[in-house]
Parts: structure tokens; sequence; C-alpha cells
């Protein structure tokens, strides 16, 4: 087949959409297909993820940042107020005041309203809507002398269903929308009156470029449902899996001393949503048994971080390290004892499946979720005996106790059976959407 992929997301930017979307290009390289891609280059994203796809099928656009105004104005609102941004955007500014400056807050109020309204009146469908006219331009660009089978359109940002639909119009190519996350059902969206007021406007945009798509792929069965009851579309299911290339089922590990139980997140945090306070609340109750229990972020922001470990006493238990590399998190997952996952615990998050579920499987080591009981990770761990969403700390504490014990006695945690990942890979997900796509193209216009 001739597939064309829009994707703002590509290798070598580490984010775990480049991963899934340059992993089912290699894939489908690998498969003997003609695969394109129209992408998006000078992301400011870490450029350390490896590209296992030739960069010569891949047209690199440039974009317009349409929100660079509302960044330099709080880029300047920060530094006359100084302090930094990540502070500014939490809570309101610390710093001593004089009584001339009391109109101060209502000013930063105002401003960040304005700056609200603007986003969204401007972020049509999404803040990447700069990459549009740059995006078809390239898109064009490759069509003069090669035509697709069948347009994929990856998302988010959404912004690329609105390229691939217009490039799978002027190549008379079928499109085919992939949902990685949701668009105006969105559970992390904000609740205020201008958001639902966008909302609205948003489901109309997004049934217009769905109106041409001959099928959805997405990345749980809850979701599949969904769009199946609303488009009336075929959609077929593939997880984010794992790549074997990339977690070889080797013994050797080097993991903590018996007497340390060590604890490992790779990601970002979200007050209220990835929130790992239960685990230090655990860890707090543990008393002098807790303190052998140590546990190491790696990318989230230090001020949250900070901020949630030392109002449960466990700073010094936490470490805090910057983002590593793709093949660097790898490593740091094969070597933990636990590996921790963290989701929001909201019926909301019933259809989420974070492709760290699959990476934490992959490594083969215990998992501690926090997050929805029953939802789609939980059951997957759950049916593989590879660990479960616990979010009381009480019960987190005994779960905890209960692997220090056995540490202690063997001397390591063992790894789990090789047979936890059966099903799981790239390759066995990724066959199912090479399928899909060539039934669409078998289909008759």
């Amino acid at each position: 087949m001739r597939i064309l992929i829009v994707s703002w997301y590509m290798p070598p930017f580490n984010t775990m959409g480049a991963l899934r979307v340059g992993k089912l290009c290699k894939f489908l390289n690998e498969q003997g297909h003609d695969v394109r891609v129209v992408s998006c280059g000078g992301l400011p994203y870490a450029k350390t993820l490896a590209l296992e796809f030739p960069e010569e099928r891949i047209a690199r656009s440039g974009y317009w940042d349409v929100i660079a105004l509302p960044k330099l104005v709080q880029r300047i609102r920060v530094g006359i107020g100084g302090g930094n941004k990540a502070a500014s955007d939490e809570a309101p500014s610390t710093a001593a005041s004089s009584p001339s400056d009391d109109a101060a807050p209502q000013r930063q109020g105002l401003l960040r309203s304005l700056l609200k309204i603007y986003e969204t009146l401007v972020e049509f469908p999404d803040g990447m809507v700069g990459w549009l006219p740059h995006g078809l331009r390239a898109g064009k660009a490759m069509l003069r002398d090669w035509q697709p089978e069948v347009v994929l359109g990856s998302a988010p940002p959404f912004t690329g269903l609105l390229i691939a639909r217009s490039l799978s119009r002027r190549s008379s190519a079928p499109l085919v929308v992939e949902y990685r996350d949701r668009y105006f059902e969105d559970p992390y969206h904000d609740t205020s009156k201008l958001q639902a007021f966008r909302k609205k406007i948003d489901r109309h945009i997004e049934n217009w470029w769905m109106k041409p798509a001959r099928g959805i792929v997405t990345v749980s069965e809850p979701w599949a449902e969904d769009y199946r009851a609303r488009f009336g579309l075929p959609v077929v299911t593939a997880y984010n899996g794992f790549d074997p290339d990339d977690f070889p089922l080797r013994e050797d590990r080097s993991f903590a001393p018996p007497e340390t139980l060590r604890i490992v997140y790779t990601g970002v945090l979200y007050t209220d949503r990835r929130d790992p306070s239960p685990l230090f609340a655990a860890m707090k109750l543990m008393g002098d048994a807790g303190k052998s229990i140590r546990a190491d972020f790696y990318g989230a922001d230090p001020h949250t971080l900070q901020r949630m470990a030392s109002a449960h006493g466990v700073l010094d238990q936490v470490g805090i390290h910057d983002r590593v590399p793709y093949a660097d998190s790898i490593d740091l997952q094969m070597d933990a004892d636990i590996l921790l996952l963290l989701q929001w615990n909201d019926i909301k998050e019933q259809g989420n499946v974070p492709g760290k579920v699959f990476e934490y499987i992959a490594a083969r080591r215990p998992v501690l979720g926090l997050g929805l009981v029953g939802g789609v990770p939980d059951r997957i761990l759950r049916e593989r005996n590879a660990g479960a969403i616990i979010n009381e700390p009480e019960a987190i504490a005994a779960r905890l106790a209960q692997w220090q014990d056995e540490k202690r006695k063997k001397g390591a945690l063992p790894l789990l059976p090789a047979s936890v990942r059966d099903g799981l890979s790239r390759a066995d997900q990724f066959a199912g959407v090479e399928k899909f796509l060539a039934s669409i193209v078998a289909q008759k216009p």
C-alpha cells in the first residue's frame, strides 16, 4: 500500500506521540509498504528519540506559533513580577507589596483573563493551527509526483486532521483518522464557562473533519465504542504497545541494594490528575520502615514535586531528576524495583491507556498504579498479574511492606515472567492497523 501519514509529532523529537507514530512508520515500512510522512520540524522538544524510518520520506515543514504574543506577554509579566514562570502559573505572586500595589492582583487577573480569551478564540482547532498552511504546502508538494492509496491523520494535535482531510480530498485517497487522545471530549479540558462555550463549537468542528472519514484508529476499546456510536464508522483499537528491540529479555539488572526499595516514575505530573501524593502519604505512614523507600522521578516539574513531597515530610526520600532520553528511561525502568503509574482517579479516565503501561510491562517489573480502579490500565495489569491500581495510603503502605519483605529475603524482587508481554508488542498491535488500512483501500469509493 501507498500510505500517507500526517502527524505533527515524529522522531527525533522525544514525545509519546512521536514514539507511537515513529514506530508505526517503522512497522509499515518493514512490511513493505510505501509510507510517506508530512510532519513538522523545529519543535521545542529534545531531539533524543531514535528515527527508525528513512528521513528522505518525511516532509518536515515549518509552523507559525499563534500564541507567541501571549507567551511574550507572560514572559514580560513574569520578568516584571520576579520569580519564574512555573511559580507564576500555579499561584499568585508571593512577593512583598506596598499599599500602592493594591491594584496589581486585579491587573494580573485581568491580563490572565484576556490572554485566555485570546487563546480560546485563536486556537482552532488547537494551538498548533499555525502549522496548517505550512503542512498543506509540504503535503501538496509531495503529491506532485506521488499518490497515496490511503491517508492516515494522527492526532493530537488536531490541526493535523485538517491537513490530512485536505490531502485526502486532493489525492482522492480515503481518509482514516487516528485518535491517540480525545478532542472535544477531552476530560483534561478546563470547565470554565468560556471553555464550555468553546466545546460546543469544537463538536461541530470535529463533525466537519470526520464527515469524509472512512475509518478510525484509537487506543482503547471504550473510546472505540464511543466513536462507533457517534460516527457510524468502522473502528480498530491498537494499544501503544512496546518494541521488543527496545526492551530485550535480559536477566541482568542493576537493582538497588536489598535494604532499599526503589520506585521509579518517568513522566510529567498534573496536580489533582497525576498526583503521587497517596504514595508519599503511605511512605510517611510506614514510619521508620518507610525511610528505606526511595522514589525517583524523571521529567516531572521540580517545583510541583517538591511541594507535594514536602507536604508529607518525605522530600529527603524523593529523587528529582531532569527528563532523560528515551533509551535512558528504558534502562531506568528495567533497573527499578517498582514502577509507578500515575493516572486520574475519575471515571472520565476510563478509556485512557498511556503508553507507559506497556513500557512498564515490557520492563517486567511490578507496577504500582494510582488512578481509576477498573479502568483499562488496571484491568491489563491485573489480568497479567503485573500490578494493580491502589489509591488508599494504608493499602499502598501494606503493599510496599510486602515488597520490602520479599526483597530483603530474596535480595531482589523477581522479574515478571516473559509471558507477561505476550500480545502487547507494537508489531502485534500494528498488524491490526495494517489490516484495517488494507480493508479501507479495498473498499469501492
